[in-house]
């Protein structure tokens, strides 16, 4: 993939961040800043996510992500969340834009851990929630009836069935239509469907005798302004005026005819 291509991709990608974050998204230069926080009536926890991107992504280099700033995290906490946004860029696959899905994958994490106080670092707090922890560890290993690790296939093979079930999900919700997208479908479709001219081309056109615009016929037919075609008569037809006036049949005397 060339530079410019590279460029190409990352515009669009740019332009579909903005469409999705609205204002929660910003850009400074190469490096997207994303404000995050989960999909919940209240969110106790967010973050602002940033990403750096180099020259040659996508076709080669990822780009570099970081957790600039937290709400409602403590120290211990925000490493775990650094841990889940490493685990995230793993998604990246040489030719293809991810920094949606590795927002998505942070974002998961948040709704996930969308509860007050995970910004206590006492001793208390940090006991419970390794206690909580633990208890949904052994549940998972309960279910599960496993006590092995993920191995890196079958992590890889998750990573992918969650970017696929995103991409899903976006497909179902749809595109935002911006200005610069409903200006690139508006003129082709103006130019090859309504027959309009191009911006910038000529079209000539011819005046009649008040120097008035003369319409083609075609152009007369889309505006439905065509003149009506008079049906010549038929041949041997019958002149119904000529049977107008009766009054000349009454001196005939039929009659005396039928006498004689």
């Amino acid at each position: 993939m060339s530079a410019q291509l590279d460029a190409e991709e990352r515009a669009m990608e740019a332009e579909a961040l903005e469409a999705i974050f609205m204002e929660s998204y910003s850009m400074d230069g190469a490096t997207y800043r994303l404000e995050l926080e989960p999909e919940a009536d209240e969110a106790h926890v967010a973050c602002v996510l940033e990403c750096s991107c180099p020259e040659d992504y996508p076709s080669s280099t990822p780009p570099s992500f970081s957790i600039a700033e937290v709400r409602g995290l403590g120290g211990p906490m925000r490493k775990e969340l650094e841990a889940a946004l490493d685990e995230a860029s793993q998604l990246f696959e040489p030719g293809c834009v991810c920094v949606f899905e590795v927002a998505s994958a942070v974002k998961d994490w948040l709704g996930e851990h969308n509860e007050p106080g995970l910004n206590d670092e006492s001793a208390y707090a940090a006991m419970m929630r390794r206690e909580k922890g633990g208890k949904e560890k052994k549940a998972v290993v309960y279910e599960t009836d496993s006590n092995r690790p993920e191995s890196d296939e079958a992590r890889k093979q998750r990573l992918e069935e969650e970017a696929e079930a995103r991409r899903l999900e976006r497909l179902r919700l749809g595109t935002a239509v911006t200005p610069e997208s409903f200006a690139a479908w508006w003129e082709p479709f103006r130019v090859e469907v309504l027959k309009e001219p191009k911006e910038g081309v000529v079209e000539t056109v011819y005046l009649d005798v008040k120097g008035q615009v003369k319409l083609t016929g075609k152009q007369q037919f889309l505006k439905g302004k065509a003149p009506a075609i008079e049906e010549p008569e038929e041949e041997g037809g019958v002149d119904e005026e000529l049977f107008d006036d009766d009054d000349d049949l009454d001196d005939l005397d039929f009659d005396d005819e039928e006498e004689e």
